[in-house]
């Protein structure tokens, strides 16, 4: 997705351990939105706020990427 494409980031948030959140974009496209929409990554909503609630149940319907077999959610 990223090839060789500018990548815009806006910060968010300070998290402990002086750690920046931000949302990372490619022409616009969130990169976070479309790894959870294609099953490449979860939405922990702990810290999204269920941000990507949406994109992962789209991911999960369609069986896209990890939704394709099992797995367990790495904070279980």
């Amino acid at each position: 997705m990223i090839a060789r494409c500018p990548v815009s980031c806006v910060d968010i948030d300070e998290r402990s351990y002086r750690r920046t959140v931000a949302v990372c974009t490619i022409a616009g496209t969130d990169i976070a939105d479309w790894l959870v929409r294609n099953g490449l990554a979860l939405d922990w909503p702990t810290y999204s706020k269920g941000a990507y609630a949406a994109a992962q149940a789209e991911a999960k319907r369609e069986g896209r990427g990890m939704w394709g077999g099992t797995f367990v959610q790495p904070w279980v």
